[in-house]
């Protein structure tokens, strides 16, 4: 018998996809205990990325080909999410882009064969491109995070079921939050009819099917009254439960689980998954140098998250040139990663990444000689000298790096002694490529910044060149340059940029400081604009480098920079721009270097570390207030 199929109907006597074509009713034994070999469909294989292989049926034409291809390059991160989510393993499996419902729509859903990794590995999703008004790769992976969520709950074994009301309500919820947010389609929004029936207790019971709107309603509630809690994703799902009452009881030591839900809705009539979305959270302000005895900074720190571990990092030089590392998994540490790996002392900032597909995390910095040096962790730390192994040039700045899932490569991007960008690139060995050269383009005076555009299957590095112009190089298949300067008639750049792609609304960014002190965004859709920051905010000037990042969670974006006073301050977008002063928000220590921000996702938590008093590495962090 198939898993459960995420479909279109409430309350359906029998299993129901999008069109009315029926699939025998079944228990969650029966589900449990399927297992399939072959394939539902006629299948053509497009490609495999990190464990996932992804099909589509030939009789969905070229349509079909291109949401397959698109769908394996965004399949990686809500694949490590919900390792980290489960806290299990997963295993190989397949993806088969299929005509359900015959609409090509996405109304026919999704299911899969089992519970588990170990009884059925196929997740079958309904074809999306015939609905012009949606997205059809971001519905897509909607309902494949749906059908891989359960696979992870039998794996995990712990109480949340596949073919039962509390997980079917958390699998909605992984849905809701790993695309896009808005992604889901309409139909599948379920906690109004919870709402509408009058709120009956699916706390302390769990309905042993996963077709009633009212039952998994409840649940999805609950679970988005956990994180308006404080709660993260990863400690909700590891405290699982037969029941959500013993799911909240293990979280919080009560048994009011159902009460306490009822008082936090009263007065509110439900309209969306989650009637606690407006709660506003809070900047928080640490000392991490304090903390963790940790040395003092000679240059400015840079973080990243390692989903599979749940874990942060924040990377920074020392006074002695040694790449010190603060990292925290429930309370911050720290390491000498310079004397855990006999690696050359660092005479820039470095930066990491995580290589999710590998659970693999690197740190590359310039040594005192030019060298571009990689430190990487496999369970242990190591050290590797890239430009000996590739030739390449001397650089002359801070790399960057990062992983481009698709094609399972690493590259660092750096400026070298002649100020030509340099490639480094790794498929199982390290390459050299000077950038520069290849396209022809300016020479650059700064350091590049890196994104990727998965969608579109494009690497993309920018930088400041000698006359101030922003230069933009992009990858499709060969490398090209287009100078963003030119295109938006945007004031000259004073500062290297800070870019990112903002998933939710499919545009790329790059933030800057201008000549003039001002905060400058370039922006594309389908063509590059620019936009004076400080001028719609009415932000003070800018001093240093501004770091940028988009909060896919709440669908914003934010640019941190620092004023003359030592003042951190972050412009905020949710629809319109906005300005903080976050130092006197917290009361936190000046900054006497440049901020860099990035998200937690896990935790639903902003953060930004930087250099403050007595060169102690001190972070600021966003959360959604406890009660």
């Amino acid at each position: 018998m198939p898993g459960k199929a995420f479909a279109a109907h409430e309350n359906a006597p029998r299993e129901f996809l999008g069109n009315g074509v029926e699939r025998k009713s079944r228990t969650r034994e029966q589900i449990a205990a399927a297992a399939r070999t072959g394939f539902d469909y006629p299948v053509s294989q497009v490609g495999t990325v990190g464990n996932c292989t992804v099909y589509y049926d030939p009789s969905l034409g070229p349509q079909g080909q291109q949401l397959a291809d698109q769908m394996l390059t965004c399949l990686v991160d809500p694949y490590v999410a919900m390792e980290a989510y489960f806290g299990v393993s997963g295993a190989a499996h397949n993806l088969i882009i299929a005509p359900l419902s015959g609409l090509n729509d996405g109304t026919g859903g999704a299911y899969h064969w089992g519970c588990d990794f170990r009884s059925g590995g196929d997740i079958y999703v309904d074809a999306t491109f015939a609905d012009t008004a949606i997205d059809p790769v971001n519905q897509a992976l909607c309902l494949y995070v749906a059908e891989l969520s359960e696979t992870f709950m039998g794996t995990q074994n712990r109480g949340w079921g596949c073919g039962s009301s509390n997980g079917e309500a958390l699998s909605r919820f992984c849905a809701e939050r790993e695309p896009p947010p808005g992604s889901v389609p309409d139909w599948a929004i379920t906690a109004p009819a919870w709402d509408q029936a009058g709120r009956p207790d699916w706390i302390n019971n769990t309905e042993p099917w996963d077709r009633n709107y009212i039952s998994i309603g409840c649940g999805i509630v609950y679970i988005y009254w956990l994180r308006s809690l404080g709660f993260t994703v990863p400690q909700i799902v590891h405290a699982a439960g037969a029941t959500l009452a013993a799911n909240y009881q293990t979280l919080t030591g009560k048994t009011t689980a159902y009460q306490d839900l009822l008082a936090a809705l009263s007065g509110v009539t439900i309209t969306s998954d989650n009637p606690f979305a407006a709660r506003p959270g809070r900047w928080n302000f640490d000392d991490l140098a304090q903390q963790t005895g940790a040395p003092p900074a000679a240059g400015n720190p840079r973080g990243y998250v390692f989903v599979a571990q749940g874990t942060q990092h924040v990377v920074y030089r020392n006074a002695n040139g040694h790449v010190q590392e603060l990292w925290s998994g429930g309370g911050w540490k720290t390491d000498d990663l310079t004397g855990n790996t006999g690696a050359p002392p660092a005479a820039g900032n470095p930066r990491g990444y995580v290589f999710d597909a590998q659970g693999t995390q690197h740190v590359v910095h310039r040594d005192a000689n030019g060298r571009i040096q990689e430190l990487w962790w496999d369970g242990g730390w190591h050290v590797a000298d890239l430009t000996q192994q590739t030739d390449a040039g001397m650089a002359a700045g801070n790399p960057s790096g990062y992983v481009f899932d698709q094609q399972g490569t690493q590259h660092v991007m750096y400026r070298d002694t002649n100020r030509h960008i340099q490639e480094l690139w790794w498929d199982g060995a390290w390459h050299a490529n000077d950038l520069t050269t290849h396209t022809r383009a300016p020479l650059a005076a700064g350091d590049p910044s890196t994104y990727m555009f998965d969608r579109k299957g494009t690497q993309n590095v920018v930088y400041r060149d000698t006359n101030g112009h922003i230069q933009r190089l992009w990858w499709d298949g060969a490398w090209h340059v287009d100078d963003l300067t030119n295109q938006t008639h945007a004031p000259l750049a004073a500062s290297d940029p800070s870019a990112y792609l903002f998933k939710a609304q499919g545009t790329q960014h790059v933030m800057y400081r201008d000549t003039n002190g001002h905060i400058q965004e370039l922006w594309c859709d389908n063509s590059w604009h620019g936009n004076d920051l400080t001028h719609a905010t009415t932000g003070p000037l800018a001093i240093g480098d501004p770091s940028a990042y988009a909060y896919e969670v709440e669908v914003t974006q934010h640019v941190i920079y620092r004023n003359a006073s030592g003042h951190l301050f972050e412009l905020w977008w949710n629809g319109a721009w906005h300005v903080d002063d976050l130092t006197q928000q917290t009361g936190a220590q000046l900054a006497a270097g440049d901020p860099n921000g990035y998200m937690f996702a896990a935790q639903d938590t902003q953060r930004i570390v930087y250099v403050g008093g007595n060169e102690h590495v001190c972070q600021l962090w966003w959360a959604l207030p406890a009660t």
